[in-house]
């Protein structure tokens, strides 16, 4: 196989092969020296793959010119004079040219698996067939355009005090709407943080992450996606449509909506603000699926999100195989953390572990009462966690506890009202001491609403 593009694609891919080491790294594996009909870039690109095997880094111009001239001198003529035109070589279509190559990487990668697989399959090997395949499949879905994320501080300072004064930077926190928990998160939750609650079965959850959507649009004004991997759209929507209007699910449900005219003028206003999306269909949707789907929701639509939910973060897979529950979802969660950091906020939930009893139930949730994998908790810039007895879901109130934010002690709780009939999580009845068994019976020892400041603390560490 050889590259189907003319001379100048090929030195041009030479060049961004040398002076981006993120697109190096990614293609380096996929591209063979034979693909180049030139053969002094042949040459070439087997040099910095040698050198790379060696100091673990691509060489520079100067370093090829110095291998080009101890080879014979008619060839070493010929190489240093193609070396010297890689260095002006066209760089305009640099995006484009990433394109391309990653596509002819996966094509040449699925040409190689399906002439595997054909053989397994017709030597009988059906399961083995399927398996190599889908091995593929994954390695195919992984070939992908990386962004750079870098920053000239020092020649940007103006750029960035700019906007600060003009307020700009706030557009990078996204209200949760419970003006305590905004106290502990700053402002809010940050673009590239990730918060998770850990509650227990049914505890709300799903309900909680739908609040911080509703809050998000209302308060905020920023595009959310809602990615549900159990239950189904349909559910979601209704979920929704409970959240804004405050009217009873079940009564959504069957149609029965009161405020119809209203929630439609509302809805109205935040056109293109929602999207939700099911994974539903299946056990083994990871972060690439995701990632894929924010990509085609900015190619389709020009959208792309501010806030996702992820309802929730135990059932998304990780990448490639996994031995254990703890090593899936520890490598899942970095997965997570690592989407966050390309910009989005994300808001998560995970399950708690489940009691021996029911009166084994921790008055208070923490983070070391975390289901199977305590790493969860380590990649988390916010844990919190949702708290109530019998007696209080009754009452319709819970207790909200926020345990830690980044590298800050937050250790305080809020009671307030939920009704989980109406899908929302509402007026803050106070502070509480974390030390309280609960709210009921009896009213609850309330604090000043205005938070201490927050000392500041060693990275959160396990027990």
């Amino acid at each position: 196989m050889i590259f189907s593009f003319d001379k100048n694609f090929q030195f041009s891919l030479i060049r961004c092969l040398l002076e981006d080491s993120a697109f190096t790294y990614q293609v380096k594996d996929f591209i063979d020296k034979n693909y180049f009909t030139v053969p002094a870039l042949g040459w070439i690109w087997h040099s910095c793959l040698n050198y790379y095997s060696v100091y673990q880094t691509f060489p520079t111009i100067r370093v090829l010119k110095e291998l080009a001239s101890k080879l014979e001198p008619s060839i070493a003529t010929v190489y240093l004079a193609a070396i010297d035109q890689i260095g002006s070589a066209d760089k305009k279509d640099e995006d484009w040219l990433r394109d391309k190559v990653y596509d002819f990487v996966k094509r040449n990668l699925f040409v190689k698996a399906f002439s595997k697989t054909q053989v397994l399959y017709n030597e009988g090997k059906t399961d083995q067939s399927y398996d190599f395949m889908m091995e593929e499949l994954e390695k195919i879905a992984a070939v992908k355009s990386s962004v750079i994320d870098r920053s000239w501080i020092c020649d940007t300072l103006p750029d960035r005090q700019s906007n600060r004064l003009s307020g700009e930077s706030k557009e990078d926190i996204i209200l949760t709407g419970m003006s305590w928990l905004d106290k502990v998160l700053n402002g809010g939750l940050g673009l590239g943080e990730l918060g998770i609650w850990i509650g227990g079965k049914n505890s709300g959850k799903s309900t909680l992450l739908v609040n911080h959507g509703v809050s998000a649009i209302r308060l905020a004004n920023v595009n959310v996606l809602h990615i549900l991997l159990e239950g189904s759209l349909k559910q979601l929507e209704t979920r929704y449509d409970s959240a804004f209007s405050n009217e009873l699910y079940n009564s959504i449900k069957n149609g029965e909506m009161q405020n119809y005219t209203n929630l439609f003028n509302e809805y109205q206003q935040f056109k293109k603000k929602l999207v939700g999306r099911s994974f539903t269909d299946g056990w083994n949707f990871n972060i690439i699926d995701i990632d894929n789907e924010i990509k085609a929701l900015k190619r389709d639509e020009g959208w792309v999100p501010q806030l996702i939910i992820l309802d929730y973060g135990d059932l998304l897979y990780c990448r490639g195989s996994y031995r254990t529950e703890t090593d899936k979802q520890k490598d899942a969660f970095h997965d997570i953390k690592t989407l966050a950091g390309k910009g989005y906020a994300i808001w998560t939930a995970s399950q708690a572990q489940r009691p021996n009893q029911d009166n084994d139930l921790p008055t208070i949730l923490k983070s070391k009462d975390i289901a199977n994998c305590y790493e969860k908790v380590r990649i988390a810039d916010f844990i919190g966690s949702i708290n109530w007895t019998p007696a209080e879901r009754q009452a319709k109130v819970c207790r909200l506890y926020a345990e830690f934010y980044r590298d800050n002690e937050a250790d305080f709780i809020s009671a307030v009202k939920c009704d989980f009939a109406r899908m929302s999580f509402t007026e803050e009845i106070g502070l509480m001491s974390p030390s309280l068994p609960g709210l009921l019976p009896g009213p609850p020892q309330q604090v000043p609403i205005d938070l201490p400041k927050r000392r500041g603390r060693k990275p959160h560490n396990a027990g």
